[in-house]
């Protein structure tokens, strides 16, 4: 359901941060919005999705993801698979990811990101913790955009533990899922 920008639709732990677990038991991601605009999550952990905590679709906008603790998101245990505690994808607008702390404490598959989008517009990226966003020495990335993602501002996140910090840029379509001719445009760390 959608909210408005004077209230948005809330998802959040009654008690603050820490009293809620969600387990997504497996299922693709704990909690997927698409069509839904202001829209704030906050101060739940969230664990177990089979490839994300998050799923971020178009038409979605103004999505607030704030104060989450999430982790252990590879459920899936597909050694081909993508995996990304937050996914965002093809031309969704204006998420904003602050505040949280992601982390994996392991991953079937080299393919793995703390944040990653494809085609995402307006992104911003504040004041995270990410870590262990590690497959042995292969694979890992805490913070990317790509296939034609724009106007991305990552700012004051702490990353460690990972094989790539921040990526503008990868392996995707940028024309077919961003509308853009490059993989990234005017990102700013």
């Amino acid at each position: 359901k959608a909210g408005t920008a004077a209230e948005p639709a809330v998802i959040a732990a009654r008690d603050g941060l820490g009293s809620v677990t969600v387990d997504a038991a497996g299922a693709e991601e704990a909690i997927w919005v698409s069509g839904a605009s202001f829209v704030r999550i906050t101060g739940l952990r969230i664990t177990g999705g089979a490839y994300h905590a998050f799923k971020v679709d178009h038409p979605s906008a103004d999505v607030y993801i704030v104060d989450n603790v999430l982790f252990d998101n590879t459920h899936a245990g597909d050694a081909g698979g993508q995996y990304s505690a937050i996914k965002g994808c093809c031309l969704q607008q204006r998420t904003f990811v602050e505040n949280n702390e992601i982390y994996e404490t392991s991953c079937p598959s080299t393919n793995l990101q703390g944040v990653d989008c494809n085609g995402c517009k307006g992104w911003e990226v504040r004041n995270n913790r990410i870590h262990g966003i590690l497959v042995g020495t292969t694979g890992g990335t805490a913070i990317q955009f790509k296939s034609g993602s724009a106007d991305t501002i990552i700012e004051n996140n702490v990353i460690w533990d990972s094989l790539v910090g921040i990526n503008y840029g990868g392996f995707g379509n940028p024309q077919q899922w961003g509308g853009e001719t490059f993989e990234h445009l005017r990102g700013i760390v």
